[in-house]
């Protein structure tokens, strides 16, 4: 068993508090000594197992230093040169990506672009309730006889019925994805993906708005040297940005380079629907990535979990700074009215899960017409509750159920919903290590999940003995200051892949306690050195920490 950070083996929320290894203690120590920066900085370096030689890039990452040559991913020079020819020869373009952040910050990027070289897209995004997960026979079957070239951003990797339409009515269809795929791939003119089997693995942390980025790049350079004007690509780094954090890829290698320059390219307010949705939001300050993640994110995620998602690529690609300010509203709107729909399922998928009373290790919930754009919320939030791999599946009138899929670092659940997909228990299902999307008949829900169960009861997940809390450093309340944020923002961006760090302060006296809209608490902490701290923890009653410190109010906790 790991050692005890101050002797916690099983806190309030049934975690084993760890503690810096011996060994990361020791690089700590040595990274301070030679680098000039606090043994706290040490620390938070050496939980990122950077050799010593590559810290400098670290803390200071460089697009043109981490960037690939585009052409090194499979079929990129095929695709730029289709693209390139599509945009000298003004044929008719479609685009069809998916509706969450990654999806229409790509076809936002990819349309902008392709406006200014005088061509006009035909955009195409799924409804979410009619049509599901990306490319269908019939949409595409559609596009296909009005336009020439079909780019599929953010899906389509394993859309083989739907690319076989295209190619029946002599229309190419060029994949720009970051999806898991399987042994064999859909026959489109070109698919860049850098999830797919034959490539080398190096960039498969990259979302779909980054391949699209290497993309546009990559005909740019084509552009230039047949001796046509191009846009440059850089100012469409604060959709990168927005689509990396808010899509929860690894915050690591060139994930960490786009995000820091995607900020930059933000904080310059030049992008009219972003501004006018920070606004609304109420940003105040240099954007960093909890704003992206939890303020402008679940914002433009709102429309295609609730409404239509062109309306988040309308607000990202708007030129006019009064239409800008109507289509945040509206986005706001949606956001609200979606928490509302969130809590609902949220606490009947919970009731239904207690009820249910498993110790198993997967936990699943299905309900009739729960909106489907808020399952995926509340598989993270019940994921988060539980750490354990986690379904919620909203079954609509004809009983088809579409489920949202989380998981934990210890189990892929892309790969192993694939795996299900494949031998028939579901309709169909992928996607990512840590999320993933599945559609199956609602008969087959219990048997499905079972399956699922028992794949996960051979993983290491199940092996796993104790719920760990890693803790980076302990500090005192009075270290607790603005310098200390400020040097540990020097490490960021923080997200998945790079954490945030995790402080404890221990023997805090409890002084002040309100409760917040009866989910949230309000507290003052007091520690031996007197020095007190105001702090908010958030949906506190999800656990039993909430009600805990409300009775022990005075009483003394790390």
């Amino acid at each position: 068993m790991t050692q005890e950070f101050l002797g916690v083996g099983k806190s309030i929320t049934y975690r084993h508090w760890c503690g810096p290894s011996s060994s990361e203690t020791r690089l700590a120590e040595t990274f301070s000594q030679t680098l000039g920066v606090s043994f706290l900085a040490g620390l938070l370096l050496s939980r990122q197992n950077i050799p010593f030689d590559k810290v400098p890039s670290y803390l200071n990452p460089k697009i043109r230093d981490l960037m690939p040559d585009p052409y090194d991913f499979r079929d990129m020079e095929i695709a730029a040169k289709r693209l390139f020819d599509a945009i000298v020869k003004t044929e008719k373009i479609a685009i069809f990506s998916d509706y969450d952040v990654d999806g229409t910050s790509s076809a936002s990027m990819i349309k902008s672009w392709l406006e200014n070289f005088q061509i006009q897209v035909e955009l195409y995004i799924p409804d979410r309730f009619t049509e599901g997960y990306g490319p269908n026979v019939k949409a595409f079957h559609s596009l296909s006889k009005r336009n020439d070239l079909i780019v599929c951003i953010d899906c389509g990797t394993l859309a083989f019925e739907s690319i076989s339409e295209a190619n029946r009515l002599g229309c190419d269809v060029i994949i720009v994805d970051h999806h898991q795929g399987g042994d064999k791939l859909p026959d489109a003119y070109a698919l860049v993906n850098p999830n797919r089997q034959d490539e080398t693995g190096s960039y498969n942390y990259l979302c779909a708005a980054s391949v699209t980025f290497m993309l546009i790049v990559a005909v740019n350079r084509l552009a230039r040297s047949k001796g046509k004007t191009t846009t440059d690509a850089i100012k469409f780094l604060d959709l990168v940005a927005l689509a990396t954090v808010a899509d929860v890829v690894p915050l690591i290698g060139l994930n960490r380079a786009l995000v820091l320059q995607g900020l930059k390219v933000m904080a310059r307010r030049n992008r009219k629907g972003l501004k006018a949705l920070a606004d609304i939001a109420g940003m105040k300050s240099f954007p960093n990535c909890f704003h992206l993640g939890f303020l402008l994110g679940p914002r433009i995620n709102a429309a295609g979990r609730i409404s239509n998602a062109k309306l988040a690529v309308e607000l990202l690609t708007c030129e006019n700074s009064a239409t800008a300010e109507v289509l945040a509203s509206q986005l706001n709107d949606l956001n609200t009215k979606r928490k509302i729909l969130e809590r609902q399922v949220f606490e009947e998928a919970i009731d239904q899960i207690e009820n249910r009373n498993d110790k198993g290790c997967l936990i699943w919930a299905a309900g009739k017409n729960w909106h489907p754009g808020t399952i995926g919320i509340v598989a993270s939030r019940i994921r988060e509750k539980f750490c354990l791999p986690t379904v919620i599946i909203s079954i609509n009138e004809n009983g088809l159920g579409f489920g949202s899929a989380r998981s934990t670092p210890d189990f892929d659940i892309g790969l192993n919903i694939r795996k299900l997909s494949e031998q028939g228990y579901l309709k169909s299902g992928g996607g990512h290590k840590m999320a993933a999307g599945l559609t199956l008949n609602s008969s087959n829900i219990s048997e499905s999940m079972q399956v699922l169960e028992n794949l996960i009861s051979k993983s290491d997940l199940a092996n796993r003995q104790h719920l760990k809390l890693q803790i980076d450093s302990l500090i005192s309340i009075k270290a607790a200051s603005l310098s200390l944020i400020h040097e540990v923002e020097k490490l960021g961006p923080f997200g998945s892949g790079n954490p945030s760090p995790r402080f404890a302060l221990a023997n805090c006296n409890v002084k002040y306690l309100k409760i917040l809209k009866e989910q949230h608490l309000k507290l003052s902490l007091c520690d031996e050195s007197k020095s007190s701290l105001e702090a908010i923890y958030f949906n506190a009653f999800q656990s039993e920490a909430g009600s805990t410190l409300v009775h022990h109010r005075g009483q003394n906790f790390h």
